[in-house]
């Protein structure tokens, strides 16, 4: 029996009834580089004195970037979001959604997109690199639960951000 990989994940939102995202699933190397281009992002946004909230946003930005496939079941403005992300300006279409789309949905997307980041048991011993040697450790952060209870204040480095449940 083969072993089947799926790539691509599609969520149905939580917050926005009606409403599905589809993500980049993220390998081992995938996700290296993602760590990276986090921490300068974060690195970055610090080095610029911008507020924790500030910087979650230029995070979220950098995973939408790196994981969002596409957006169904969305209008922004009366106009279907479905494929924007596929067009010519990717980061126009990201910032259009982060800057139209409801909160929740955006809380949603980010709370998925780290979900998919982070490992869990299996997937963790299932990762390690072909050397055997184990992955770097980073310094932690967190997703904590806003009032409607979705995760959108995020601390701690970008590197290693991970949903508190």
């Amino acid at each position: 029996m083969a072993y089947t990989h799926a790539t691509r994940k599609t969520i149905a939102s939580r917050a926005c009834p009606g409403v599905s995202f589809t993500v980049r699933r993220v390998s081992y190397g995938r996700r290296k580089a993602i760590a990276e281009q986090l921490k300068s992002v974060s690195a970055g946004e610090e080095a610029k004195g911008l507020r924790p909230a500030s910087q979650a946003v230029g995070v979220i930005r950098a995973l939408m970037g790196a994981m969002l496939v596409d957006v169904g079941g969305l209008e922004l403005d009366g106009q279907p979001y479905i494929g924007r992300l596929h067009g010519d300006d990717r980061d126009a279409a990201i910032e259009e959604l982060i800057d139209a789309a409801p909160e929740p949905l955006i809380e949603d997307i980010a709370a998925a997109l780290l979900d998919e980041l982070r490992l869990n048991g299996d997937a963790e011993k299932n990762s390690a690199p072909p050397s055997g040697t184990p992955p770097a450790e980073t310094e932690g952060g967190s997703v904590a639960p806003n009032a409607s209870g979705m995760g959108c204040g995020l601390t701690g480095t970008a590197a290693a951000i991970t949903p508190i449940r």
